[in-house]
């Protein structure tokens, strides 16, 4: 009898242990700052470079156990947001059609005026594959940012408001893979209203991180973030 009980005490605290341990777990909640897309994606200026739905195929990336819908399944996500403790993530570079030498960082912090950023790797330079590890602070946003090509160059971010034009230079996939793509566009805005060929598969890369949400708990986050938009929206302006 008191060899049973002490089993079942001892299964009762483990599982106390685990529910506890899942609650605590850092999370991260997308935020799409009011964008709606989705936006365009045009056919590149380079006849051999693999457009974003290729790449994504090519990686066995799929959304509910189809392949990605590009254009359909955009997320409109400009930025992320860590709560419930610190979390560790990771980027790396699946694929780059681009003629400019574009450096990727990673931003991070609560407010526009305070953003931190760290060097991830660049396109042109770095090796398909090269990954790049961070932790972001719990409360903290994190996103991405390219310089684009030149000595004085452009700054395109995942936050539109970020980037040196103001648009939108870059689409971010979810996956059922527990992992997050993001596609820049590294071109300016032509004369006729596009950011150059708008291919957005200039620099791709993936994100994991222990925080990454399956898709359908992702899905709740976005609703959520929605109703909140006011507020982070002010924070970052």
């Amino acid at each position: 009898m008191i060899s049973k009980l002490i089993k079942t005490t001892a299964v009762a605290a483990l599982l106390f242990l685990g529910t506890t341990s899942a609650t605590q777990a850092a999370s991260i909640t997308p935020y799409t700052f009011g964008d709606t897309g989705p936006d365009y994606i045009g056919a590149s200026y380079g006849a051999s470079e693999l457009s974003v739905s290729t790449i994504l195929n090519n990686y066995g990336y799929t959304l509910g156990g189809s392949a990605i819908d590009t254009s359909a399944d955009q997320t409109q996500i400009q930025a992320f947001q860590v709560t419930g403790g610190s979390a560790d993530f990771s980027i790396q570079l699946l694929a780059e059609y681009a003629s400019y030498s574009n450096d990727v960082y990673v931003f991070s912090g609560t407010t526009a005026s305070n953003l931190t950023f760290e060097y991830a790797f660049t396109n042109n330079t770095d090796p398909i594959g090269t990954s790049f590890d961070f932790t972001v602070a719990d409360g903290d946003y994190f996103g991405f940012v390219i310089h684009a090509n030149g000595s004085n160059p452009p700054s395109y971010s995942t936050v539109n408001s970020l980037s040196s034009d103001g648009l939108d230079h870059a689409l971010i996939f979810e996956t059922d893979q527990d992992a997050y793509v993001v596609a820049f566009e590294d071109l300016p805005k032509a004369n006729n209203g596009l950011l150059g060929d708008q291919d957005y598969n200039d620099v791709v890369f993936s994100l994991t991180g222990n925080a990454i949400p399956e898709p359908a708990s992702a899905g709740l986050l976005l609703l959520g973030a929605g109703m909140l938009l006011g507020r982070p929206k002010r924070r970052n302006a």
